[in-house]
């Protein structure tokens, strides 16, 4: 009887042996944790190219310096004037509106009005545009903001190469901006299709009108160094320019204010980034 038990065991321990090496498995390898966004920048004289995950943009270095902000034109409203000296430290300007593909990139999918990833981002008010810019800075470790109403004319003008243009880069409505006058029919166009002013900044006039940092105040006479506009009001009116490929030629000149409700929003304004040096 040992005997049999001992063989029976044996044959039992010899088909195991045999079974495991036909047939071996292993556990699939553990998939790896997809990667989350990151960011870098790249450094050139004038340029700061900053990426995000897969995309990049570049942000354009603008010197300092002091210009007269505003304009006497008889066309224009008061909210122009008076002409007025403004002082500003360098800073950089974001070469190209904040576009769609960037937006969800950080904030996830939303609705635009014309959808489209490499179209201006439309239908933001002031206060989503903070609530992304605070996203991309934890995303980044860099200091985005909305550019001051100052920031924003001086570099529309051009900064310190500016050619002294109604509109940013150019007497010719045409050349630089998308309007009603310059469209084709689209509703908003993807950037880079028209000429650079002369900081190398595209669409300053038309295409998205841009928020600015400000709250709207009135010209004051006296000049000013690095002014930014500010207010504890629950509903301030903040500033916007540029124009949109829904308005006139008017609104597309470098000098020309708009304001509203920091909770507006409407298919034809967007936004741009700027930061500090």
């Amino acid at each position: 009887m040992k005997l049999k038990r001992t063989l029976y065991l044996l044959l039992v321990l010899l088909t195991a042996q045999a079974s495991s090496a036909q047939y071996h498995f292993e556990l699939p390898a553990r998939a790896a944790a997809p990667e989350p966004a990151t960011a870098a920048t790249t450094d050139t004289v004038n340029v700061r190219v900053v990426r995000v995950g897969n995309l990049s943009f570049n942000m354009i270095r603008v010197e300092g310096g002091t210009f007269l902000m505003g304009s006497d034109d008889p066309l224009d409203g008061a909210d122009t004037r008076p002409v007025h000296q403004v002082t500003l430290s360098t800073f950089y300007m974001a070469e190209t509106e904040v576009v769609q593909q960037l937006w969800t990139s950080v904030m996830g999918d939303r609705y635009f009005y014309f959808k489209d990833p490499l179209k201006p981002v439309d239908t933001v008010n002031w206060i989503e545009c903070q609530e992304f810019i605070d996203s991309l800075n934890r995303l980044t470790g860099l200091h985005f903001r909305l550019p001051t109403e100052a920031e924003w004319e001086y570099a529309a003008r051009g900064g310190n190469k500016s050619g002294g243009y109604k509109y940013s880069g150019s007497d010719e409505l045409a050349e630089v901006a998308w309007s009603l006058e310059t469209g084709t029919g689209s509703p908003t166009y993807v950037p880079k299709q028209k000429a650079p002013n002369e900081l190398g900044l595209y669409d300053m006039s038309g295409n998205v009108m841009e928020w600015c940092q400000d709250v709207y105040t009135p010209y004051s006479a006296q000049p000013q160094t690095n002014p930014c506009f500010t207010s504890d009001q629950e509903y301030p009116n903040c500033v916007y320019r540029g124009g949109s490929w829904s308005y006139h030629w008017q609104a597309c000149r470098v000098f020309t204010r708009y304001n509203f409700s920091a909770y507006h929003s409407d298919y034809g304004l967007g936004m741009r980034l700027a930061m500090d040096e």
